[in-house]
Formats: C-alpha cells, structure tokens, sequence
C-alpha cells in the first residue's frame, strides 16, 4: 500500500521519483453479498498525483516535489464514510558529490470530512423478538452526523543508493500534528 499513495504516509515522499511527474489510484471492494442488494459492503478508492519542481535548476541537485492526493471511503450498513482531500509538499536535498544519498524533508495538509447514515442503521430497541422493525423509533441521538477538519502532517526520509543498483530508504513521519 506504500506505493498506492506515498505522499499520505509520509509527506517527505512527495515528487521523490526519478520522472517529472507520477499519478496513481487504487479501488478496493469487499463483500458484496454481506447486504441484500449486493452493493459493496466496503469500498476504497483514491487517486494521488504529484510532480518534481526545479530538478536540475536553480537549486542544483536539490529539487521540490509538490501533490495531492484523494481518499473516499464507506463501510457498512450505516454507510460510514471519511473522505480526505491531502496536499504536500517536500524539498529534497542532494548530499555528495556523486548524489547517492539524499535527505527529504515535506509538509501536509489534510481535509478530512466523515459522517455516518443513521437512518440505515439498527437497535436493540428496534428488535421486536421477530426481526428489527426500523419502523419503530431507535431513540438513538444522531448528533454529529457529519463533521470535518483539518489535519497537518510532515515527514523526512534518508535515501542511499549503493553500487547503482540498491535503494535505500529510511522514513519517520507524524501524522494528525494539530489533534
């Protein structure tokens, strides 16, 4: 999953790629015979997009990466759902000579929205020894029903090429700075 949506794991890997720009996304379904409709019980999707600014320029070696990326997810009856709007930013320092080893340091921004569908959920005061009557009020307070807010993250990673041919790459990243 990693490679799905780099820049939401770690903001630092934000336009780290050897190309000018990268786009990606991913779908994930679960279940669908969990309901009696067969919609997808589960579903994910989310797409990213981000690009390297300035490589080869006015910083030298040293070059930005700046992107996006969105998130929409949904599960069950109640039809739970987060989606989340991210934007990042990195500056990717060359060390060296040869440029083998690399220290990237990046900043986000995420907006997160979730909310929930009580009205397609059920309760234990619905159960009327039969089945659920969603006829009968659930008496359930369905206060903050949808709620957003945002989110800063960042991140660095060291990268170290060895004989041309082996990558590595050690991370740290911080999520949610602002809760």
């Amino acid at each position: 999953q990693f490679y799905s949506s780099p820049s939401f794991l770690n903001p630092s890997e934000t336009g780290f790629f050897q190309e000018d720009w990268r786009v990606g996304g991913h779908l994930k379904q679960h279940w669908p015979w969990a309901q009696n409709d067969k919609r997808f019980t589960y579903m994910t999707y989310g797409f990213f997009g981000d690009i390297g600014l300035m490589k080869g320029n006015k910083l030298g070696k040293d070059w930005l990466g700046v992107g996006g990326s969105f998130l929409n997810d949904f599960a069950g009856d109640g039809r739970l759902s987060i989606i989340k709007i991210n934007l990042s930013a990195a500056y990717h320092k060359v060390l060296g000579n040869e440029g083998k080893y690399s220290i990237s340091f990046g900043l986000g921004g995420t907006y997160v929205q979730k909310g929930i569908d009580y009205e397609q959920l059920y309760f234990d005061n619905q159960w009327n020894d039969v089945f659920f009557d969603t006829d009968v009020p659930s008496g359930e307070a369905n206060a903050n029903e949808n709620f957003g807010y945002f989110d800063i993250n960042a991140g660095t990673h060291f990268s170290a090429l060895f004989n041309n041919k082996y990558n590595v790459v050690v991370g740290f990243s911080m999520l949610h700075l602002n809760r």
